[in-house]
């Protein structure tokens, strides 16, 4: 026998996917730190070679001598960055992004002689609130490319950073 909802779970659905629901939620605070995920455009593997590596990690480095972030860590993947930073006092979450991609696919797509978007147009941020949970993310992002079959070990894989100092 079939369970029929009643007519207040009938009105019930659940949320769309979608780019608006990425946003609920999502405030910038100065001085937090932010665990980022952003992906390439329909997932293209465009990424994980070393010149486009030094483009994305030379943009974050461009952010933070600006005082916009402070770096933590980040690992580029064939389709998609990890990226941990603190937002510094001033700046906006959505502007530091915006801005990053922006330079970012416009260096890339004329490195790799191409049109057309980089990246898909959301990210996913998380804000974390305890050192023990820093640990943990960092650890995750660094053995990304031995979960994904890239590499047998972290340290194999060369688009990583981790700066301690900025801890």
């Amino acid at each position: 026998m079939k369970h029929k909802p009643t007519k207040k779970q009938e009105k019930y659905t659940f949320p769309k996917r979608g780019k608006f629901h990425l946003r609920k939620g999502r405030y910038s605070l100065p001085n937090l730190c932010y665990y980022i995920t952003t992906t390439t455009y329909e997932r293209r593997r465009i990424l994980a070679n070393e010149k486009v590596c030094k483009i994305l990690f030379d943009s974050l480095y461009f952010l933070e001598e600006k005082g916009r972030i402070k770096a933590i860590c980040g690992i580029v993947m064939p389709d998609h960055i990890h990226v941990v930073f603190q937002l510094m006092e001033g700046q906006n979450l959505s502007k530091v992004m915006k801005d990053f991609k922006s330079f970012t696919s416009h260096k890339i797509n004329k490195l790799l002689n191409r049109k057309g978007f980089v990246w898909q147009e959301q990210y996913y941020d998380h804000n974390i609130r305890s050192y023990e949970n820093l640990e943990k993310i960092a650890q995750y992002c660094h053995e990304n490319s031995v979960r994904k079959g890239l590499v047998e070990k972290p340290e194999d894989w060369e688009f990583w950073f981790f700066k301690e100092e900025n801890l």
